[in-house]
């Protein structure tokens, strides 16, 4: 049951239209996208970015965690099986548009417009965070 309701919340995320800040998944303390969403709105296969994404992890991880997360599907065909995928923060995300080439480059570009545009949406919600030190006499 709490499975089925992960992957109907999944739909929806990929199902998200411009400039929505829903195509943003909260991981933690901080705002990531998901590399399935991320390869679909390519028009790639994610089993391609999921292996170029393994193949860079060292540098990605110069940017912070690389949190990648595991997700059991029941298929007809295949049965349960597991699929594995990768939440990216937002340098992540733009480290990985440099690295990704495809031939549509409109539709790229306003990819990457909309993530950019979720991610500034989000970071204006959050609070400002403030470290008051304590007054000297």
């Amino acid at each position: 049951m709490k499975m089925q309701s992960m992957a109907n919340r999944r739909e929806v995320l990929f199902c998200a239209q411009s400039e929505d800040p829903s195509i943003l998944i909260q991981h933690r303390t901080e705002p990531r996208i998901d590399s399935r969403l991320f390869a679909k709105q390519l028009s790639i296969k994610h089993k391609h970015l999921y292996e170029l994404i393994r193949k860079n992890s060292k540098n990605l991880r110069e940017f912070g965690i690389l949190p990648f997360q595991t997700e059991r599907l029941n298929t007809v065909q295949l049965g349960a099986r597991e699929h594995k995928y990768v939440l990216l923060n937002e340098n992540q995300f733009d480290f990985m548009c440099r690295i990704v080439r495809r031939r549509d480059y409109q539709k790229i570009t306003q990819f990457k417009l909309d993530v950019t545009k979720a991610f500034a949406k989000k970071r204006a919600a959050e609070p400002i965070r403030r470290e008051y030190l304590p007054l000297l006499p």
